[in-house]
C-alpha cells in the first residue's frame, strides 16, 4: 500500500515530514553525546520512532479511504506523544526519576505478559509446536521457558506491577490531566499542553474504532483522512519538541521556524473555518 499524498493537506504533511527529519539530524548529531544515555531522552526517543511507527501506516490508510483502521492506529501515536509531554514536565532530577519509573514499569510489564503467555500455553494440553507451526529450534526454546515457567514468581510480578502501576500512574488519562483541563495552571506547564485537550477526542474516537464497538460505525462518519492528518502534524510536533527537550536542543533554529510556521498556518485554518 502506497502513500497518496494528494488526499492531505500539503502544509501539515509538509510539517510531519520536517519534524521527523528535525529528529533524525539531532539524533545523528548527539550519538556520541553523554546526555544520549539519560533515560529521559531514550524514552522520548523511542516515543518519536513509536508514534511515527503508528502515524504513517495511519496516514497510508486514510490515504486510500480505510478511515477506521487509521482512526485505531492513530490512538498509539496520540497516547506515545502524551507520554512525552508528561515527562518534560518535570525538570532536572525529577524528569528523570519518572522516566526511570517508566523504564522499569515497561520492563516488569514485558516479563509480566511474557510469563502470562507461558502460564496460558502450558495450562493448555495442546501441541502448540504444531498449531503454530513452529521450527524445531522454536519448539525446543518454548519448551524450555514453559519447563522454567514459576506460576509462584509471576503471581509476585503480578502484584507488583499493579502496585507500581497503582503509585506510578501512567495511564492516558492521567498523562493529560484530563481532570485538570479547566485548570490555567496545568494548561501552561508545557508549550503543547493545550492541545492534549483536542487530541483526547481523537484518541477516544480511537478507542471505539480500535475494539469490534458498534460505536465504531459512527467514528468512521465523524473522522476523514484531513482530520487524521491534522493529528499526525500535531503528534509529531508535540513528540519530537519533548526529546529536543530532554536533550537540551529544544532552541534547534530549524525546529523553531517550523514550530512557527506550523503555529501561524494552524491558526490561520483556524480563523477561516470560523469565519465561514
Amino acid at each position: 500500500m502506497e502513500l497518496d499524498t494528494s488526499k492531505f493537506d500539503q502544509k501539515l504533511l509538509g510539517f510531519w515530514c520536517a519534524a521527523r527529519d528535525i529528529y533524525n539530524n539531532v539524533v545523528e548529531k548527539a550519538r556520541s553525546e553523554e546526555v544520549s544515555n539519560l533515560n529521559s531522552v531514550k524514552i522520548t526517543s523511542f516515543l518519536v520512532v513509536h508514534s511515527y511507527r503508528f502515524a504513517e501506516p495511519a496516514l497510508m490508510l486514510a490515504s486510500n479511504d480505510d478511515i477506521l483502521p487509521a482512526v485505531a492506529l492513530m490512538r498509539t501515536a496520540i497516547e506515545a506523544q502524551a507520554r512525552a509531554n508528561h515527562l518534560i514536565s518535570f525538570p532536572g532530577q525529577a524528569r528523570e526519576d519518572k522516566a526511570t519509573e517508566l523504564l522499569l514499569l515497561d520492563e516488569i510489564s514485558r516479563k509480566y505478559y511474557a510469563g502470562l503467555m507461558m502460564k496460558s500455553v502450558s495450562s493448555n494440553k495442546i501441541d502448540w509446536a504444531n498449531v503454530f507451526h513452529w521450527t524445531p529450534e522454536a519448539r525446543a526454546q518454548i519448551s524450555k521457558w514453559i519447563a522454567e515457567f514459576d506460576v509462584t514468581k509471576h503471581e509476585m510480578l503480578r502484584k507488583e506491577r499493579d502496585k507500581l502501576r497503582h503509585e506510578w500512574d501512567w495511564d492516558y488519562g492521567t498523562v493529560i490531566g484530563r481532570k485538570s483541563f479547566n485548570d490555567p495552571q496545568w494548561n501552561m506547564r508545557t508549550p503543547f499542553q493545550r492541545i492534549q485537550q483536542s487530541l483526547a477526542i481523537s484518541f477516544e474516537l480511537g478507542s471505539s474504532a480500535i475494539h469490534p464497538d458498534l460505536m465504531s460505525d459512527q467514528t468512521e462518519k465523524m473522522h476523514s483522512a484531513h482530520d487524521i492528518m491534522f493529528d499526525a502534524a500535531a503528534v509529531a510536533v508535540c513528540v519530537v519538541y519533548c526529546y529536543l527537550v530532554t536533550i537540551s536542543r529544544q532552541d534547534d533554529p530549524d525546529f523553531k521556524q517550523l514550530v512557527t510556521a506550523y503555529d501561524d498556518y494552524v491558526w490561520s485554518s483556524l480563523k477561516e473555518s470560523i469565519q465561514e
